[in-house]
C-alpha cells in the first residue's frame, strides 16, 4: 500500500478525535503522531535486535479471603484472613543510558491486560492498552493514546470506545499509570 496512503488511513481515528476535542482556533499536528510512531518502531526494531538492555519486575496479585469455621466445642465462629493468588504481574522495562524509553505491564487477574508506555526525555509520548481473552490470545479490545506536554493530542480507539463488558479493566487514566510506573522504576521503589 502506499505510505500515504497508509500514514492517512491511520490517521482517521485520530483526526476525528483532534475534530471532536480540540478547539476551532488550534491545529491538529499529524506530523507529531507520525514522529511519535517512527520513535516508537526504532524503540520496538532496538529492542527487538537486543541493542537496549531490559529488566523485569514479577509478582503475585492477591485478595483478601474471610474463612470463618464454627467451632462447636466453644459455641463461637472462628474467623481468619488468607490470602488467595487472583493472578500475576510483571513490568518490564526498557532503557539506554540510565534512560527509560519504554514500560510493558502485563497482568491476568480477570483477562490479560497489556499497557505500554513509551518515553522520550523523560516524558510519556505514548501508550498502548491491549486487553486478550486468557488463554487464546484473542484481542478484545486495543487502544493508542499520544501526548505532548502530558496531554492526549491523539487517541485511536479510546477506553470509553471499549466494548461495554470490558471498560472497566481499560478505563482509567493511562496517563497517570504509565508516569507512576515510570516513578517505581526510575526510583527503584518497585
Amino acid at each position: 500500500m502506499n505510505r500515504h496512503i497508509w500514514l492517512f488511513c491511520k490517521m482517521i481515528p485520530c483526526l476525528l478525535f483532534a475534530l471532536e476535542t480540540t478547539p476551532a482556533s488550534a491545529q491538529f499536528d499529524t506530523s507529531y503522531v507520525k514522529n511519535a510512531d517512527d520513535y516508537i518502531a526504532e524503540i520496538d526494531s532496538l529492542e527487538h535486535a537486543e541493542k537496549l538492555t531490559t529488566g523485569i519486575s514479577e509478582g503475585s496479585i492477591t485478595t483478601t479471603t474471610m474463612k470463618v469455621v464454627y467451632d462447636t466445642a466453644e459455641s463461637k465462629n472462628d474467623t481468619s484472613w488468607l490470602p488467595n493468588v487472583i493472578g500475576g504481574f510483571s513490568l518490564k522495562y526498557t532503557y539506554q543510558n540510565d534512560t527509560v524509553l519504554k514500560l510493558l505491564y502485563h497482568d491476568n487477574t480477570d483477562k490479560n491486560i497489556y499497557e505500554t508506555y513509551y518515553f522520550r526525555n523523560k516524558q510519556l509520548i505514548c501508550a498502548k492498552v491491549r486487553l486478550e481473552a486468557n488463554g487464546i490470545g484473542t484481542i478484545l479490545y486495543h487502544g493508542v493514546q499520544y501526548y505532548k506536554n502530558a496531554k492526549i493530542v491523539c487517541a485511536q480507539f479510546p477506553p470509553s470506545e471499549a466494548p461495554k463488558e470490558y471498560r472497566g479493566r481499560v478505563l482509567f487514566s493511562w496517563r497517570d499509570a504509565g508516569t507512576k510506573y515510570y516513578e517505581q522504576i526510575t526510583t527503584g521503589s518497585r
